[in-house]
């Protein structure tokens, strides 16, 4: 009998474990690699014990010695989801939802796409990081971002259509300076457009408009190409609110870390597909040649 409860309790463990461990990988993604903490049981639930990591809740004194510090709230609160979470889990087990095949399909889809991102951050991360220089070159290449940031407030019309339309927009931009002529001229064409006023600070704004509201004065208008619309901008107000160059180091780390991630992702996916045997079949390979050969006449074109 004892043996017995033992096969049932490693059981129940291997299959929590599997219902959890998407969930682990994903948070370990995307993480640098600090020394590993230690573990503390914080809270148990039905007998299973939920820990919570060494350097969450504690200090040191002048002797090295461990002293728990008061647990904030917040940490409180993680941990209260973390007891629902298992409390869900405790009852999907109960009712063997871990052999349900959706159940698993998902939890290994989640596996794999954790892992998958979890190789890929270990390969790209070191490559990542952006120099002094970077980050000072890309400040002082982007002035409206930064020195010369402003604070927007502009009504904008746009509407789905191609960007040969600018140049029409622009002749009825000499003919009226009230945006209701622009409204006027969109539903004379049966053009469905949508109107709106923003408010916000210059890196909020798309870099196509934005590089218009920079050179513009209140109650000027004018005709912007954006990549998927065409947009009549008026603009109403406009604060200076400029960022040193320490100031905006933080957020120029984040946005070149970022572009380096996307672009070094790129590369070592075609990296892998050079040297990886691939083999579509079936309607996907019909459709994959397709494909291809639609790409190669648009570089040929």
């Amino acid at each position: 009998m004892e043996c017995e409860r033992e096969t049932m309790r490693c059981t129940r463990s291997s299959a929590r474990l599997l219902l959890l461990l998407a969930l682990a990988l994903l948070a370990a993604c995307g993480k640098n690699d600090p020394p590993t903490p230690s573990v503390r049981i914080a809270a148990r639930v039905n007998g299973d014990a939920i820990s919570v990591r060494d350097d969450d809740g504690i200090v040191r004194d002048a002797t090295s010695q461990i002293v728990h510090a008061p647990v904030p709230p917040e940490a409180i609160r993680a941990l209260d989801r973390l007891i629902d979470q298992e409390l869900l889990v405790q009852e999907a087990l109960a009712t063997r939802l871990d052999h349900d095949p959706q159940v698993r399909q998902a939890v290994e889809a989640a596996k794999r796409s954790a892992l998958a991102q979890a190789r890929l951050e270990r390969t790209i991360a070191p490559a990542s990081r952006s120099s002094p220089d970077e980050i000072r070159q890309f400040y002082r290449g982007n002035p409206d971002l930064f020195e010369r940031r402003r604070i927007y407030r502009f009504r904008e019309i746009s509407a789905a259509m191609p960007a040969g339309t600018v140049a029409l927009l622009d002749a009825e931009r000499m003919k009226s300076t009230q945006m209701e002529h622009f409204e006027d001229w969109f539903r004379s064409r049966n053009v469905q457009y949508d109107v709106t006023t923003t408010s916000g600070p210059a890196e909020q704004i798309p870099l196509d408009m934005l590089h218009r509201l920079a050179t513009m004065n209140a109650g000027d208008i004018a005709v912007v190409a954006m990549p998927e619309k065409v947009a009549v901008v008026q603009l109403l107000q406009a604060e200076d609110a400029p960022l040193s160059e320490a100031e905006a180091r933080p957020v120029i780390e984040q946005f070149l870390s970022a572009r380096k991630r996307a672009q070094l992702s790129r590369y070592e996916i075609e990296r892998l597909r050079e040297k990886a045997r691939i083999e579509y079949v079936g309607e996907y390979q019909v459709a994959r040649s397709a494909a291809n050969a639609g790409r190669e006449r648009g570089t040929r074109g």
